[in-house]
């Protein structure tokens, strides 16, 4: 297997010393006397995963055999006998004496009944050959009672069988099964040609007496030295590949899988050997390298750690042995450093050999050792696997007929994915194994052909820098390309926004364009009264480009200001007047107005020695910007504006604790609104709520699309925003047909008293910030079938520059998508490199298009950091939103979360939507915040903030507990919760993390302090896990597995307690709830259901 075991020593030993190593043993035949006989360390593992709900038959060995010409059916099944008979190994089964797994054997007599199925006639003998294969491989075995093997033969003629073996793998491996199958063929030939069976006898070792002999203190001192070397070697190691998956990894890991064949073909396989060669290395290492690359680059880790399988045949009596000697190794690969690929090379050739020195321990005492965080959801250490083996076995002899492999259909995978290769010196071919729970079909195929071009790459050019080895070949990079951009928007006459409302209100003079309580404006009034405003700039000064501040309290003239600005030719600044005075102070400042547009209710707000000589009272002043005529100003101004001037400056939150003006040209509002009129998102006929400040960039979309499209704007009062009865009668009077809030302003409308008597509204949008998919749920259940939509956009990208329709009846994640590029956008995801990367995998998402902003007001350095030179465009600009995303299978953006968003705990990445999703579908939660926290100690800790039902009182933090447990891996269950009657929400609707309250001392975990048990139960149970754990004491909040206990160690408590107490116990329990307080909330919550059932 691979390049042979401890291949660094062996190559300076002399032929002689190589044969005195390989012949030294103290490994001699245990008498069969009765005496009880342990399981290897590799058996106590399978054993073990074999009592986990779901595991089916991931590890069950299946061997198929196509037998062309005259099958003697009486000779195959003497064979067979006579190779359980001659395999003690074949007859073994597990058993419990006195609390231990022990090792129990059927007589030589037993036999393996050879099970015979027909094909019948008319239906089709391949597919019932895969059926029959199928439902023969996947019979479970009971462990407890042997054979672990069974054969079958399909019959479809007279002269074609197929013959298939199945062997759990506790008892067998791969080397096993070739050596089976060479003896079967030997017994049968013989029997055939001779008429008798063949002379030989049961080999002197069996595979119990290696049992035996790995748990001798030789081998214990041994193991130790090794694990020193594995314990060094992934010390800090991240336990999971982040690999993108196209559904949520499960609680509980599904060993469901498929497979995919994979084939490098004549002439790549050729420059694979010969790349080997070139570097001193087998192609192993070469194919390694390029698996490397790929999961790297999709999982956007540099360091990860992949399962390759050993031999662990390093002594000669094993190499003719039956039985479960394959051993795992975690190779641990480090890409980043600027690596080269033939760097990479020989990183890993020192790596693989060093390894090899070290296979020989037990890979189950490597996890013992390292304890890393257990969990239900995926392997520890590592969730990839790749097999290789160098040279195909030679084909089977039976004879008077002609052999040949069935290939069986595969339904099961022990991990995430496995690639298997085989080099049979023409072509290297295989497959890719994976877990059907994670991954589609389509996504798989994907993985194969990066695969094939990686290797294709670094063949070619081994000098390159790894993370500039490409993934996609130019088919597929073209397939990404194509959907990152959106259909380029019909050319426009349209120069500017205002210009669109100019055009509408041309059309609908008299329609009533704006309502604000109980005053209103017709299309031909608000154009009329912008103009004159506009005008009265002019004559202050106004020019195009100027900035004019506007900060006004809630009415029509706040509408009329904005339309004069931009009419004038200036670029407004929106102020709110209900800001802190020194925020608006700081906008003023650097924002340099020429003139500040305010009235009698905002100037307070503003300090008058900023304002002195700028100032224009709309109330007071009326009478001066009245006087002017109310025609279109475009003839008067020096120049018509441009789809490239400035429309205006809005400040955004900065990571420094100023805000930052943002600069947004004509080209992206109108762009953005000249496809909401295409797309009807807004009609003529449609009464628009305007809800949100003008200080929030999606107050461009309620005011512009709204006036651009002929419908009546909507004002409403923000301040009154939050109480729930104003917002529902204010839609419901005015029969409000369009909202757009951000999800946490809709959540709470969905939450209003008589919100379902809304029955007026048509559609919403939603953007701003991560839309939970229950939310939607939640929408549709209240408001029936109404238009829902997510839209995504950073205000330095106009707004919106994608749309997702949400389809009630579809199965979203936890958070909606974002969707396609509107008309003239692009989406792209790039990585750190600024390198495009394959669909479905995350990055980083850049804007570009008209959309994309001038950059930051007075900003210099901050602007080119996030506005950047495209790579894949020359001369075109991208904005680096700092999002995270990914292209789903149908071309939608899979929203992933913003990078300062983002949770580490225990060294796991974590999306907190994920978390605040699966709260949200517990009884009584109505709505949660995940953030981390960090506690005296400094330990990262989870902690959620949820609200929940009026007849939810209190916080039942173990009901909570316990339904997170069934739904997510345990390292994504906060450890403190805290109890809101609402989240606090910001000005503009979203969710204020900043406002949130200390989580110190509330539900903090009890695991921080010691407590003993205080009832008899408790006492008996503490016993039991002091006494197999071997501690003095154990409390009722210590975490099994913190405190020395592992997978045998659970089975044994598991014994005990059925046999002292008469409790059965899954043994998944451990892994959900690792805590005897936690375990003896299940006991109770059983009982209780069986009491009532």
């Amino acid at each position: 297997m691979q390049d042979g075991p401890n291949k660094r020593n062996l190559r300076n030993l002399t032929p002689e010393q190589l044969l005195k190593m390989r012949n030294r043993s103290t490994l001699t035949a245990v008498r069969r006397d009765g005496t009880p006989l342990p399981l290897s360390f590799a058996q106590e593992r399978l054993w073990f995963l074999s009592r986990m709900d779901g595991i089916g038959a991931a590890y069950h060995l299946a061997l198929g055999l196509r037998l062309h010409g005259h099958l003697e059916t009486q000779h195959l099944q003497a064979a067979l006998d006579q190779i359980i008979a001659r395999h003690e190994g074949l007859r073994t089964s597990i058993c419990e004496q006195d609390g231990q797994l022990v090792q129990c054997f059927e007589p030589a007599t037993c036999g393996l009944p050879l099970r015979i199925l027909q094909v019948a006639p008319g239906k089709d003998p391949e597919a019932e050959i895969i059926r029959l294969a199928e439902e023969e491989s996947s019979r479970a075995f009971d462990l407890g009672h042997g054979p672990l093997a069974r054969a079958c033969l399909i019959r479809t003629t007279d002269t074609h069988h197929v013959l298939l073996l199945v062997l759990h793998h506790i008892i067998s491996d791969g080397w096993s099964n070739g050596l089976l199958l060479k003896e079967l063929g030997a017994h049968y030939s013989h029997l055939v040609e001779t008429g008798h069976p063949a002379p030989l006898d049961a080999p002197a070792l069996a595979y119990a007496d290696y049992a035996v002999w790995q748990k001798q203190p030789e081998q214990h001192k041994n193991f130790e030295k090794q694990k020193a070397y594995w314990k060094d070697a992934l010390a800090g190691a991240p336990e999971r590949l982040l690999l993108p998956t196209d559904r949520r990894r499960p609680a509980q890991q599904s060993y469901e899988g498929d497979y995919l064949p994979l084939q490098l073909g004549e002439e790549l396989s050729a420059k694979v050997r010969q790349l080997a060669r070139r570097f001193g290395i087998t192609p192993y290492l070469v194919l390694m390298a390029s698996y490397a690359i790929v999961l790297s680059r999709l999982a956007g880790q540099e360091d990860l750690v992949i399962g390759t399988p050993s031999a662990n045949r390093v002594r000669k009596e094993l190499e003719e042995m039956v039985g479960l000697f394959v051993n795992t190794l975690a190779l641990r690969f480090d890409l980043s450093d600027g690596l080269t690929v033939d760097q990479l090379l020989t990183r890993m050739r020192e790596i693989f050999l060093d390894s090899q020195d070290n296979q020989s321990l037990p890979f189950e005492q490597v996890v013992e050792a390292l304890r890393p965080q257990r969990t239900l959801s995926y392997t520890p250490l590592f969730q990839v696997m790749f097999a290789w083996q160098n040279v195909e076995a030679d084909p089977t002899r039976f004879a008077g007929l002609d052999t040949e492999p069935a290939v069986l259909a595969r339904t099961a995978s022990q991990f995430d994915i496995t690639l298997e290769l085989v080099d049979n010196g023409t072509c290297i071919y295989g497959g890719l194994e994976y877990a059907t729970s994670l991954f589609d079909k389509q996504t798989i195929e994907r993985l194969a052909g990066y695969l094939r071009q990686v290797v294709r790459s670094i063949c070619e050019l081994p000098e390159q820098p790894v993370h500039s080895v490409p993934l996609m070949d130019d088919a597929a990079r073209a397939a990404v390309l194509e959907i990152s951009r959106a259909v380029p928007m019909p050319a426009s006459p349209i120069r500017a926004i205002h210009q669109l409302f100019e055009e509408c209100a041309s059309r609908h003079g008299d329609r009533v364009a704006i309502v604000s309580g109980p005053a209103e404006l017709t299309y031909d009034q608000l154009n009329q009264q912008a103009n004159k405003l506009a005008k009265y700039l002019l004559e202050r000064g106004v020019r195009t480009g100027s900035r004019v501040a506007v900060c006004l309290s809630e009415g029509l003239n706040t509408v009329v200001a904005l339309l004069a600005v931009l009419k004038s030719g200036g670029a407004y600044v929106p102020l709110d007047p209900a800001h802190p005075p020194e925020r608006l102070g700081y906008q003023l400042e650097d924002s340099s107005p020429l003139l500040v547009l305010c009235d009698d209710g905002s100037v307070p707000s503003l300090e008058p020695s900023q304002t002195r000589d700028t100032l224009v009272l709309l109330d007071r002043d009326h009478a001066a910007w009245q006087q002017y005529s109310g025609d279109n100003v475009s003839d008067e101004l020096t120049r018509p504006v441009s789809r490239e001037d400035l429309a205006y400056v809005i400040y955004t939150s900065g990571t420094t604790g100023r805000p930052k003006g943002v600069m947004v040209p004509h080209k992206g509002p109108a762009n953005l609104v000249e496809w909401f009129r295409q797309q009807k998102q807004v009609t003529e006929n449609d009464r628009v709520l305007l809800s949100t400040s003008i200080t929030f960039d999606i107050s461009v979309v309620e005011v512009f699309a709204t006036l651009s499209c002929g419908a009546c704007l909507v004002v409403s009062e923000r301040s009154r925003l939050l109480e729930g009865t104003y917002l529902v009668e204010t839609i419901r009077q005015h029969s409000v047909t369009v909202c757009q809030f951000v999800p946490s302003l809709l959540g709470f409308f969905l939450s209003c008293e008589g919100v379902e008597t809304c029955t007026s509204v048509r559609s919403i949008l939603c953007g701003g910030e991560a839309f939970p998919s229950h939310l939607a749920q939640r929408c549709f259940e209240v408001l029936g079938h109404v238009r829902l939509q997510n839209l995504y956009g950073p205000t330095e990208a106009s707004i919106y520059c994608t749309k997702q329709d949400i389809d009630p009846s579809a199965n979203y994640p936890a958070v909606l998508p974002i969707g396609q590029p509107i008309a003239g956008m692009k989406m792209y995801v790039l990585d750190r490199h600024m390198t495009l990367v394959p669909r479905g995998v995350a990055g980083d998402l850049y804007v570009a298009g008209p959309g994309v902003a001038m950059g930051y007001l007075n900003r210099p350095k901050l602007t080119p950091e996030r506005f950047v030179p495209n790579p894949l465009v020359q001369g075109e600009q991208l904005y680096r939103t700092g999002d995270i995303g990914r292209y789903m299978n149908d071309g939608a953006i899979e929203y992933l979360g913003r990078d300062d968003f983002q949770i580490k705990v225990r060294g796991y990445r974590i999306e907190p939507g994920e978390i605040e999703h699966a709260l949200c579908q517990c009884d009584g939660v109505t709505n949660a915040v995940v953030i981390s926290w960090q506690d005296e100690a400094g330990e990262a800790l989870l902690v959620t903030y949820v609200c929940t039902t009026n007849d939810a009182s209190s916080l039942d933090t173990a009901a909570l507990r316990s339904s997170l447990g069934r739904q997510l891996p345990d390292y994504m269950v906060p450890s403190l919760y805290v109890q809101l009657a609402s989240l606090p929400l910001s000005a503009n609707g979203k969710i204020d993390r900043k406002q949130l309250p200390e989580p110190s001392g509330i539900n903090a975990p009890a695991s921080q302090t010691h407590k003993g048990p205080q009832t008899p139960l408790e006492e008996a149970l503490a016993q039991i896990w002091a006494e197999v754990l071997q501690l003095e004491h154990v409390g009722m909040q210590d975490n099994f597995f913190d405190i020395g206990g592992h997978s045998l160690r659970a089975t044994r408590i598991i014994a005990r307690m059925r046999d002292v107490l008469g409790i059965e116990v899954p043994l998944r329990v451990f892994f959900e709830r690792p805590t005897i307080e936690q375990t003896l909330y299940y006991i109770f919550e059983e009982l209780e259901a069986a009491e009532y059932s």
